[in-house]
């Protein structure tokens, strides 16, 4: 009888630590789960592009969950896009020159028809977006990646 008298109030003991401990926040804290690329779901990036009938070049729009595609997509302050693959289609076009928007720094000069994979990441800076030249009207541009903070 003692020997259950004793286990009861270890085990008491042992939930009043816990309650006490999640209580004060001692508690593993439960996070949501990273994908592949070791960032959260929200942090990943789909960009399409879209022709810019003011200066007839090409820039690209976030779609979104919900199949939407907001205004023009400049990296957020504070963060770095990461670009990690390129799919590029046009008809009629040879190249594609990808520039960032804020000052047409060329990043990268693409044949049309082929899919690029970056394993290293390309670093797009906050306050960028990203265009293109040459494309034509006739084709489109997919990029993938991911943001991260800018450190």
């Amino acid at each position: 009888m003692q020997a259950r008298s004793l286990w009861t109030k270890v085990a008491t003991l042992i939930f009043l630590a816990l309650l006490m401990a999640a209580a004060t926040g001692l508690a593993p804290q439960v996070r949501p789960a990273n994908t592949h690329l070791g960032v959260p779901p929200n942090n990943l990036v789909t960009l399409v592009s879209q022709q810019n009938e003011v200066n007839g070049g090409v820039d690209f729009h976030r779609v979104l969950p919900s199949g939407t595609l907001p205004n023009l997509f400049l990296v957020p302050a504070g963060q770095l896009l990461i670009v990690t693959d390129i799919d590029v289609t046009s008809y009629g076009e040879t190249n594609v020159l990808l520039q960032l928007s804020s000052n047409l720094t060329t990043l990268a000069y693409l044949e049309t028809g082929r899919s690029y994979h970056f394993t290293g990441g390309m670093v797009v800076p906050a306050g960028n977006g990203l265009t293109t030249h040459d494309l034509g009207t006739n084709g489109i541009t997919f990029i993938r990646g991911y943001l991260m903070p800018a450190q």
